[in-house]
């Protein structure tokens, strides 16, 4: 997960460059709206909140500020909120929305929710962060922007070795196009794919990324755990 991590970044400047966002930003809001802590039940949903936590239950994680489901497939396990907190190198009583906004507002990726299948032979993971300013959705895929976005990923390809392969697509979400991120590297020995698209039109928003065997099987994740109303 940490080499997933480690390019949230530079997938979060690929879809800022190519969606056009991060132009004519009001200016920031301060004070920060305070939101439950990390796996507390009844996440912050009012029209007022610029980001949620979401809520967990067993399989099912749903997300009402933005409008995301997730149901994970049986054998799969959610991380808790103190897990998620140690991710992000903090307590739990230390990783509160509040401090997410705040990581986020800072350039960094904090994770806010993670599930994976737990199969070392076969590994699957789930892992939502949180992006400041980086919007999901395009008013438009253009051949313009698809030209724009795949130069900056060649390029990015080229700097970052480590990775076997790198493209960006278009993927439907909520019957929108979004910039779809697909790369495949090395874990533990293993050869693996991401693919990952940031959801939502918020000022904090959220990255999506899924890891599995190939693409092939990532576009079958993407399409049967993730559903928005």
């Amino acid at each position: 997960m940490k080499t997933g991590i480690r390019l949230a970044g530079s997938i979060a400047l690929i879809l800022c460059l190519t969606a056009g966002c991060g132009k004519n930003q009001p200016a920031k809001q301060s004070p920060y709206p305070v939101i439950p802590a990390a796996g507390a039940a009844g996440g912050n949903t009012s029209a007022q909140a610029e980001f949620s936590f979401g809520e967990a239950d067993g399989l099912v994680y749903k997300n009402g500020l933005y409008g995301l489901r997730v149901d994970l497939p049986e054998g799969w396990n959610a991380y808790t909120g103190e897990m998620i907190a140690a991710l992000n190198g903090l307590g739990s009583g230390e990783y509160t929305g509040e401090t997410v906004m705040r990581l986020a507002a800072k350039g960094e990726i904090p994770v806010v929710f993670s599930a994976n299948n737990d199969d070392l032979e076969d590994p699957e993971m789930l892992v939502i962060s949180c992006v400041y300013k980086f919007k999901g959705q395009s008013s438009g895929i253009s051949d313009d922007k698809m030209t724009e976005a795949q130069d900056i990923v060649e390029k990015l390809f080229r700097e970052e070795k480590q990775y076997n392969s790198f493209s960006v697509d278009e993927i439907s979400l909520n019957d929108t196009d979004h910039f779809w991120i697909n790369y495949d590297c090395t874990v533990a020995d293993r050869d693996v794919h991401y693919g990952v698209v940031i959801y939502g039109e918020r000022k904090y928003n959220l990255m999506i990324s899924i890891m599995a065997k190939d693409r092939q099987r990532v576009k079958e994740l993407t399409d049967s755990i993730l559903s928005f109303y």
